[in-house]
């Protein structure tokens, strides 16, 4: 949990720092990556979760989406207009232009309850790719860059998310 208070408290004051240097698009070009890469792991955790087998499990994993949670709405409220344009398009937006069914219409269909080890080896992928994706942005920018502590920050907790459900998987195996 260290971690995500430390990188919840600093994206403020990373994005002041941002402002300060001159480096605000770099900042929100990371700032809408390391958003996105944090939704889509938290996405997978949640799922994860639903999916869990004992309640051991279900908390455990409610604390860590609880934690990239929090993560993923400090990211957002940081996000300027350029940096919201940056973002995928929003779920509602893409379902009103194409006339797709509601979440809810989605969900009265029946369909099966992933399984928990399949929802596990899902959150475990999107926690890699994501830690190695902001790993990468990171190596791209200068050592002490606001969007290069945020890119290591945000590669760090995903890299503890990924090890400890790795860790969970472990367990089960054994």
């Amino acid at each position: 949990m260290d971690i995500c208070i430390s990188l919840v408290d600093e994206v403020p004051e990373l994005a002041a720092q941002a402002a300060e240097q001159g480096s605000v698009i770099a900042f929100q070009s990371t700032l809408a990556a390391a958003a996105t890469a944090v939704h889509r792991a938290l996405q997978r955790e949640e799922i994860a979760e639903d999916a869990a087998l004992s309640l051991a499990q279900q908390d455990a994993l409610h604390a860590m989406s609880g934690e990239l949670r929090a993560t993923s709405e400090a990211l957002h409220d940081a996000l300027d207009s350029q940096g919201r344009c940056l973002m995928p398009a929003d779920a509602e937006k893409k379902r009103r232009a194409f006339r797709l069914p509601t979440r809810a219409a989605r969900k009265a269909k029946a369909t099966p309850r992933p399984t928990w080890w399949y929802s596990l080896v899902e959150a475990i992928e999107a926690l890699g790719e994501g830690s190695e994706r902001m790993r990468a942005i990171a190596s791209g920018q200068p050592g002490e860059a606001p969007s290069c502590v945020l890119s290591q920050a945000t590669a760090d907790l995903l890299g503890h998310h990924h090890d400890r459900l790795v860790s969970e998987a472990e367990r089960w195996i054994d």
